[in-house]
């Protein structure tokens, strides 16, 4: 952790706010490990971080604070992800330590690690190490790391997109995208792929939506031929879906999520389809 980024932190300490609700009396022993832990947070980020993660899980917060973001908030002037972020750097050393080819030359701030957060522990080492390399030895700077980092994301990439083709049956996983959030948990089919994401025609929602790779996965092989046939009835639906009811659409939603099809599912499909086979021409499946 640099001078300007602990200044960052502990500049000023507001005084905690009186309309605060004390919940929880902290004993004589937890209230002078609590004094440390918090000298400790404006030294070194290895050190803060060790704090902070003992501080959140012994709840030595509680005395004065509901919330541990809160704490952080008010005791040193950052936010709960950032104080995520200084534990999961600890983690991270942690895990380098362990690693004969990056121990010599160990991170000494918190952002040499910041872009390794998301990797798993062989991949951090292996990453570490490569830059370590890079730099004769010496203790990496984030631009290097973050820079193998990108490598190493594109290659896992091009090695995601080779297990998708044209043609298979996925689930949209929308996770943090929220253009994607009302699509999320409906299987849908490829129709499209480029290096890092596809195009996903949802029949049931009649629209094609474009995924990055981590944002779907692909159905088992044993549901597909049916997922595939319903598909081709509901398909049937959705091109005059302004004249359903919402019964009926609601019907086919739960189905476009569904990829195992019960005899109830299927009830359902076929008596849709013979409400609606005179006055949209839907053909009737036995």
């Amino acid at each position: 952790m640099t001078a300007n980024e602990v200044s960052e932190i502990v500049t000023t300490v507001k005084a905690f706010s009186t309309a605060l609700k004390v919940t929880e009396e902290l004993t004589q022993q937890e209230e002078a490990d609590r004094q440390s832990l918090e000298v400790k947070i404006e030294q070194s980020f290895y050190e803060a971080g060790k704090a902070l993660a003992e501080l959140r899980n012994r709840r030595l917060y509680r005395s004065t604070h509901k919330k541990f973001e809160d704490y952080c908030r008010e005791r040193f002037q950052f936010s709960r992800d950032k104080a995520d972020l200084m534990i999961k750097a600890v983690e991270i050393v942690d895990n380098l330590k362990n690693d004969d080819n990056c121990r010599r030359s160990l991170p000494s701030a918190e952002s040499q690690v910041r872009d390794m957060v998301d990797l798993t522990p062989i991949e951090q080492c292996q990453v570490y190490a490569a830059a370590i390399e890079e730099c004769r030895g010496k203790v990496p700077p984030r631009r290097v790391i973050k820079g193998i980092v990108k490598q190493l994301k594109e290659l896992n990439m091009i090695s995601q997109n080779n297990l998708y083709s044209e043609g298979d049956v996925v689930k949209i996983r929308a996770d943090v995208n929220m253009t994607l959030r009302k699509y999320d948990d409906y299987w849908g089919i490829i129709i499209q792929k480029d290096t890092s994401s596809c195009i996903v025609h949802i029949d049931v929602k009649n629209v094609d939506v474009q995924c990055n790779l981590s944002e779907m996965v692909k159905v088992e092989e044993k549901y597909i031929a049916n997922i595939k046939a319903v598909n081709k009835r509901i398909a049937n639906f959705m091109q005059k879906s302004n004249e359903l009811s919402s019964i009926a659409i609601g019907i086919l939603e739960i189905l476009g999520r569904r990829i195992c099809f019960t005899d109830d599912d299927l009830w359902f499909l076929r008596k849709l389809e013979e409400r609606y086979e005179e006055k949209l021409g839907i053909r009737t499946h036995n």
